[in-house]
């Protein structure tokens, strides 16, 4: 509309140019002095008609298009497309996210955090490899975002993330590179609204623009049955303690047993050495850093294997 009105204008500015021309030099052969009195006319209106349009106040209002597409219904969040303990490509990285928890409070000693007044904090464990051919540096590796309704995005809380870190199962790079083929634990951690958070409805982001949504449902495995702890004093086995303890723990521990037993009974000439070995370890562990670890290299021998 202003470049519209911009030619009008000039037009109107030749038209009052040749008309004052006429009527101080009037050329009969050309008839200007009639003709220049018409463009006299004719440019004052057009140049008056840019004026005012000039003046006007810009049209503020939505067009038509705009319009259709506000609308429009606006789906609140992409589907979720992956689910906890699958690989996902990123760029130079693979992710897997190993685990979702909710937790009271993270870190120990001195440095343990609690969750505030109405509050949960959730969090995820996740391993990043280089799959690339270059090394990489801390800070270009991938972490997850938490995402809840209306796809509204949290980032992790700094304090309470540097807390669960003091609990000694990470081995994530701080400064150092992460190098070609490596791969490293490493975990993040949310504060949300307790009553708000649904582990079937939020769900995790990752890649640019939280671009690869990740699944949280509390069980991927409904057809494998959980086992009610109690208290956790009465067990004398240290591993039981740690399993008692933690709930995310003792759910891997039963998902993984499920396996073995599917595949016992389809294979049943199967020895799997390395797997009794590993469980053997795991069942010795004192601490939570320790199953967890052997938990780690367990699931990644039985990744193929079904449960049901």
């Amino acid at each position: 509309m202003t470049a519209l009105l911009g030619l009008i204008a000039i037009a109107g500015l030749v038209g009052l140019v040749i008309g004052v021309i006429a009527l101080f030099r009037p050329l009969p052969k050309l008839k200007l002095a009639t003709r220049g009195r018409a463009g006299l006319l004719i440019g004052g209106s057009l140049a008056l008609l840019a004026v005012v349009g000039a003046l006007a106040p810009p049209d503020t209002s939505p067009s038509t298009k705009s319009q259709v597409a506000d609308s429009a219904p606006k789906p609140d969040r992409k589907p979720a497309g992956y689910v906890v303990g699958q690989p996902l490509d990123i760029g130079d990285f693979r992710v897997i996210i190993r685990n979702v928890s909710e937790r009271e409070a993270v870190g120990r000693s001195i440095v343990r955090e609690q969750a505030s007044a109405g509050g949960v904090l959730v969090v995820v464990e996740y391993t990043v490899e280089n799959i690339s051919d270059r090394p990489k540096a801390a800070y270009q590796l991938p972490a997850p975002s938490l995402i809840g309704p209306n796809n509204v995005v949290y980032d992790k809380d700094l304090g309470k993330t540097a807390a669960y870190a003091s609990e000694g199962e990470l081995d994530s790079k701080a400064m150092s590179d992460l190098n070609p083929g490596i791969r490293v634990n490493n975990a993040v951690v949310f504060e949300v609204s307790k009553a708000s958070f649904d582990r079937s409805t939020w769900m995790l982001g990752l890649g640019a623009g939280n671009r690869l949504r990740v699944s949280m449902k509390a069980d991927d495995h409904p057809e494998v049955a959980r086992r009610d702890w109690g208290d956790c004093s009465k067990y004398e086995a240290a591993a039981d303690r740690v399993f008692c303890a933690n709930p995310d723990l003792a759910r891997r521990d039963e998902i993984l047993a499920a396996k073995v037993a599917r595949r016992q009974k389809l294979h049943p000439d199967d020895q799997m050495t390395e797997i009794a070995k590993l469980s053997e370890e795991a069942m010795a562990c004192a601490d939570r850093a320790c199953v967890a670890a052997a938990y780690d290299r367990l699931e990644e021998l039985m990744a193929d294997w079904p449960t049901s």
